[in-house]
C-alpha cells in the first residue's frame, strides 16, 4: 500500500474500490511491480442463466502511480446488469469517498459509448453518465464535428454539462471520451458537480 502511495491496508483499498453491500460477490485482487488490479463479477446465477455480457455486473478497478508520482485510480470496466443500474449512483459515490480516505488523487476513465447508439439494449451509457456525476474532459476535434452548430465552439465537456440544453446535446450527439478524469481533491469541480447531483437527484425522490 505505501509503495502506491496509500493510506489505509489492503481491506480499505478493497472496500473503496467495491463497496461493502453491493451486488459483487467474486472479487479479486492482482498486484505486480507496478499497479494493482481489482476485478468484481456478480455471484454466476444472481441474474439469470443468460451468458450475455449486458445481463451481468462487473467492474475492473486499477490503481497505479501517475506521471506525476501521485496514486492514480483507473476505472478500466464498469457495466450493470438492468436489474442493478439504480444503484450506480451510489455505488460511484461510496467509491469517491473511499479513494479519498486512502488519500488517491484523482481517478480516471475511458467514458465509453455515443448517443447514436444510446437505446440499444448493451451499449455503454459512460460518455454520458460520468460528466454528469463530474468527470472532466477536453473535447476531441471528432467530439465536436458531431455536435450541433450551436455546441461546436466549447472545449470541454463540463461546457455542456453547465445547461440543460448542453446536456441534451451531449446526450443525443455525444461520443468516446477516452481520457477523462475525475478530481479527488478539496473543493474540486468533480466533487462539486457530483454533491450538486446527488443534491437534485434527492429532490425529485
Amino acid at each position: 500500500m505505501r509503495k502506491f502511495g496509500l493510506r489505509g491496508n489492503p481491506e480499505d483499498l478493497v472496500s473503496a474500490a467495491i463497496p461493502a453491500g453491493t451486488m459483487f460477490e467474486e472479487v479479486d485482487v492482482v498486484l505486480d511491480e507496478s499497479r494493482i488490479i481489482i476485478n468484481a463479477d456478480t455471484a454466476k446465477n444472481q441474474n439469470g442463466p443468460s451468458s450475455r455480457e449486458y445481463s451481468r455486473s462487473r467492474m475492473t478497478r486499477t490503481i497505479h502511480l501517475g506521471n506525476d508520482g501521485k496514486p492514480v485510480c483507473h476505472n478500466d470496466y464498469f457495466r450493470l446488469a438492468p436489474a442493478d443500474r439504480s444503484r450506480g449512483v451510489d455505488m460511484f459515490r461510496s467509491q469517491v469517498a473511499g479513494m479519498r480516505r486512502l488519500g488517491l488523487d484523482r481517478m480516471e476513465t475511458h467514458a465509453a459509448g455515443n448517443g447514436m447508439e444510446r437505446h440499444l439494449p448493451d451499449a455503454f451509457n459512460g460518455y454520458y453518465t460520468w460528466p454528469r456525476f463530474g468527470y472532466e474532459s477536453e473535447l476531441s476535434r471528432y467530439n465536436k464535428s458531431l455536435l450541433p452548430d450551436a455546441f461546436r465552439h466549447v472545449t470541454h465537456v463540463s461546457d455542456l454539462m453547465e445547461t440543460r440544453e448542453g446536456r441534451a446535446a451531449w446526450q443525443m450527439y455525444g461520443s468516446d471520451l477516452e481520457n477523462a478524469v475525475f478530481d479527488l481533491k478539496d473543493g474540486s469541480y468533480s466533487l462539486n458537480t457530483l454533491r450538486i447531483y446527488l443534491l437534485e437527484r434527492a429532490s425529485k425522490s
